[in-house]
This record gives structure tokens, C-alpha cells and sequence, in this order.
């Protein structure tokens, strides 16, 4: 290999690596809401926490900047096991339960930020509502029966329920979430107290400021109960970050993603079907690894002599192998790039309820505000989902040739 095959080589891996560099999410520019200590908690409170044996909780259970845990086992400063916790322990006015808390006022705040959305009924029961952001007003109960929460089959589908005042459930009542994916996430944030009655079944992270009572059997299957200010009272409950089948919110760290924060306000993130594929960095990284092949074909098949029956294969072979790479590389940048892009728009939303015709049919996600005639509820996010294209056999199997024949010539190069 001559200077200038050094050269040409070294650029192609230079371009690989910066292009693998600005691929990559940088954590400054967003964050998730759940801060990184109170992500771990399926409960928090402030005052007390006191638990009726058994329960079954999945993640970490704490107290700051009160000291009374009953119930589990607790020592003050100092994180314990409790054979009624998995995944996490008991902390009981430790740093980390004091960050927590921290960071539940921080996403508490930011939530409020996102504003009113869409206004709903005092009671949820019957309704099927899409991601969105909505204002749940005070009730003698918020839920006397089923809640169904579509997710319409974006990966990233987010709920914010605003809660001015109170959240009732009443005995048996259920919020079903479906057709979500692992980034989704389900939030209520309460501007008071919530309270689950017997043998609730929820779903979601419940942020109040004052206290969250969980009567006998109720269960959070995927999601947290987070006090701010006031106690958490537990009587046989489940409470989980696993979120096992039937919850809807499978690898989804207990309902905590679907939104992204930069400078202190929350977004929803947009809408990625469940096939979704590479980012557009992908993309880029791949088409800077197919440039840097590319020069270095193009500067071998230079070397060689136009007399030479070598050069002359070593041309054909060249031509060959960019004639793949070059069909390769615009498939995907066709199927990838002429994507529905375009049909992300958010157009301010509406918090005023209005009948539509036709809207919200025909797999069609209308999220403005307007309550459809199939008596789902559309958010404040205008869009549709769009699908980012996985790359079709045929051009997989042309990125297969080209390799197949770069490495051949490569074999009988050092033959």
C-alpha cells in the first residue's frame, strides 16, 4: 500500500468514527422527566409511608424528609432489604430518597407546564382516549369502571392527565393501555391527594403533591406512587416497575417515557411505529462507511494500467462493486428519506370539545383537541403516526452482493 492508499484509507476511517460521534444522542440536549433517582422508586412519600402486609412492590420503596416507614422493614439512613420489595430496597431518609424527592417536584413542575390540553369529564369510564395531554376536573370519582388508553401503535404513545384537585377510583375499576410500545408513558399528576379504592387496577405514574392512599388490593401494575409533600398508604397492594404482560407498558420502566425535556419543559416525543427502524444517523453512518469504500475502489482502479488484463479486471471488478454499493445506498436513502415525515405538525391544539365527521377513521390519529364520533379523545398533538421504512430484501441482499464481491477481490488480492 503506497502513502496515498494510506491516505485515502485513513480519511474513510476518520469519517466512519465522526460520523458514528454525531450519530449519537447527546444526553445535554434532552432528558427523560422521571430524573434518574426518582425513576428508581415505585413508591415515595414524604411524611410516612405505611404498608398492611403483604404487598408486592417492584423498585425502590423510600421516605424523605419524614422518617416513619411501617410496614417494611426500614432503618433511617441506611437502605434495607424487605422480602416484600424486589428490585430496589426500603429507604428510609437516605440521599438518594432526598434527591428523589427533588426530582418529583422538578417533574411535577414540569408537567404543569405542558398545560390544560385537552378537557375530559370528571369520570374517564367508557372513553377511549389517544396520547395527548388532558384536564381531568374533581369528581366523586374519576373512574367507576374501564378507561381504555389507545396508543394507536406508537412506541413512544404518552398520557398526561392534569389533575387539578383530587384522583378517585372507584372499587374494581381499571385503566387499560393499549397498543403502546417500551418508550411509552402514562402520567397523573395530581394537584392534590389521590386515592385508589379496592381492587383497582391502574396503570401509570402517579405524581401528587399531598398523598396517595391505595386501598386493599388495588394495584399499580406498571407505574409508581409518588407524594411530594404528603404519605403513601399501602394495604396489600402491587406496585410495579416490571410491568409484565397484561399492562401494556412491557420495557417501558414503568410508564416513563413518551416525553422529553429540554430546559425545563416537557414535549411528547413523536410518534415512532412499533416496526419503526434507524434514525437518520444510522443512515448517515452508513452512507459515510459506503463513501469511504468508495474512495478507496475508485483510487485502486486509478493505479492501474489501461494495457494491464489485471487493471483491467481489478476495473471491472470496481465498477461492479460501485454499480451495487451506489443501487444500495439509493434504495435506502428512498425508502428511508421519502418517509412520512412531513405529516408531523403540530398545529397548537384545541382544549375546546367539538363533534367531528369522519375524523380519527381509517387508522388516522386526530389530535386536536376534538372528541371523535366513535367517542375516542384525541390530544393536543396534530399528527399521524409515521412508519420509518425497514429496508426491503432487495436492497439488503445488494448490500450482501457488494460485500460479497469487495471481499472476494480482496481474497485474490492477497493470493
Amino acid at each position: 500500500m503506497n502513502d496515498h492508499q494510506k491516505y485515502v484509507s485513513s480519511w474513510a476511517v476518520r469519517l466512519t468514527i465522526f460520523a458514528t460521534c454525531v450519530s449519537c444522542p447527546f444526553p445535554g440536549w434532552a432528558s427523560a422527566l422521571l430524573g434518574s433517582d426518582v425513576a428508581t422508586f415505585a413508591v415515595l412519600g414524604a411524611s410516612t409511608v405505611t404498608n398492611v402486609p403483604t404487598s408486592a412492590i417492584v423498585g425502590n420503596v423510600g421516605i424523605a424528609a419524614g422518617s416513619s416507614i411501617t410496614g417494611f422493614n426500614s432503618t433511617p439512613g441506611v437502605a434495607v432489604a424487605d422480602p416484600q420489595v424486589t428490585g430496589g430496597l426500603v429507604h428510609t431518609t437516605t440521599a438518594v430518597a432526598g434527591q428523589a424527592q427533588n426530582d418529583l417536584a422538578i417533574a411535577r413542575t414540569g408537567l404543569g407546564l405542558m398545560g390544560a390540553g385537552t378537557l375530559l369529564s370528571a369520570d374517564l369510564v367508557g372513553l377511549t382516549i389517544l396520547p395527548g395531554v388532558y384536564t381531568v376536573p374533581a369528581g366523586v370519582s374519576n373512574l367507576t369502571g374501564t378507561v381504555t388508553l389507545d396508543g394507536q401503535g406508537n412506541v413512544n404513545a404518552a398520557w398526561v392527565f392534569q389533575m387539578p384537585s383530587t384522583l378517585i377510583t372507584s372499587p374494581g375499576s381499571v385503566v387499560n393501555v393499549i397498543n403502546a410500545g417500551s418508550g411509552a408513558g402514562l402520567y397523573w399528576n395530581v394537584g392534590s391527594s389521590a386515592t385508589l379504592d379496592t381492587t383497582t387496577s391502574f396503570q401509570g405514574n402517579i405524581l401528587a403533591l399531598a398523598s396517595i392512599t391505595l386501598n386493599t388490593g388495588a394495584t399499580i401494575g406498571c407505574g409508581r406512587a409518588l407524594a411530594n409533600t404528603g404519605a403513601v398508604t399501602l394495604a396489600m397492594n402491587t406496585i410495579g416497575l416490571g410491568c409484565g404482560a397484561g399492562t401494556g407498558g412491557a420495557g417501558s420502566n414503568g410508564f416513563s417515557g413518551g416525553l422529553t425535556v429540554s430546559e425545563g419543559i416537557p414535549t411528547l416525543l413523536a410518534p415512532i411505529s412499533v416496526s419503526a427502524v434507524p434514525e437518520p444517523g444510522s443512515v448517515l453512518l452508513l452512507a459515510t462507511g459506503l463513501g469511504g469504500l468508495f474512495l478507496a475502489v475508485r483510487r485502486r482502479i486509478q493505479e492501474c494500467r489501461p494495457a494491464d488484463d489485471d487493471g483491467m479486471q481489478v476495473r471491472k471488478r470496481g465498477v461492479l462493486l460501485m454499480v451495487l454499493l451506489s443501487t444500495f445506498f439509493v434504495g435506502t436513502v428512498q425508502q428511508g428519506y421519502a418517509m412520512s415525515f412531513g405529516k408531523h405538525h403540530n398545529n397548537g391544539g384545541s382544549a375546546e370539545q367539538s363533534i367531528t365527521q369522519g375524523n380519527g377513521r381509517n387508522g388516522d390519529v386526530n389530535r386536536n383537541g376534538n372528541v371523535h364520533t366513535d367517542g375516542t379523545y384525541g390530544g393536543s398533538l396534530d399528527s399521524e403516526p409515521y412508519q420509518v421504512p425497514v429496508p426491503e430484501p432487495t436492497t439488503v441482499a445488494l448490500l450482501a452482493s457488494g460485500l460479497f464481491v469487495l471481499g472476494l477481490w480482496r481474497w485474490k488480492k492477497q493470493r
